[in-house]
């Protein structure tokens, strides 16, 4: 099955300097922005890929607001358990 993730703005610890400038400039307005509009963290992003492909029936599209705060309720990753 095929599932497509549609993050916004990611956030990691490597970020080019035009990503630096666009995190920089919405940070102060970050609470203000609709949850689609926010930038993701990788590990967000990563735990979405894995629940998605351990899932049974996986949604067909992952949006960004579906993605923030998803690392801190994954199971797999809290457990450091990989396969």
């Amino acid at each position: 099955s095929v599932v497509a993730l549609r993050p916004g703005l990611l956030v990691s610890d490597e970020l080019r300097p035009a990503e630096r400038l666009g995190l920089a400039l919405a940070r102060p307005i970050c609470p203000l922005l609709p949850a689609s509009l926010r930038p993701v963290r990788v590990e967000d992003v990563a735990a979405c890929m894995i629940d998605a492909a351990r899932a049974e029936e996986p949604p067909k599209i992952i949006v960004s607001a579906a993605m923030h705060g998803r690392a801190n309720r994954s199971s797999v990753l809290q457990s450091g358990v990989s396969s």
